[in-house]
């Protein structure tokens, strides 16, 4: 007798690892739904992190153009 057990992350379940009761669980309505939940909490997470991301190139951009703006000034004016 087989003594594997297949576990799905996902759901947090255990069940035996033979091909059969995998695909029954996959298949079955509860995987599916909390497979589209998970898939879309990590669309959403992905979809945060860009804009972080976005956001700071943003204000890096800022940060330099105003930091050469003010090298210029300082070298105009000879105060460096």
């Amino acid at each position: 007798k087989n003594a594997e057990r297949h576990h799905c992350d996902c759901c947090n379940v255990w069940m035996g690892s033979d091909r059969q009761s995998i695909l029954l669980h996959e298949n079955g309505k509860k995987h599916r739904e909390k497979m589209e939940i998970s898939l879309q909490a990590r669309r959403e997470d992905k979809l945060q992190e860009e804009k972080e991301s976005n956001e700071m190139k943003q204000t890096l951009k800022m940060m330099e153009a105003a930091a050469g703006k003010k090298i210029q000034e300082d070298m105009a004016t000879g105060t460096f």
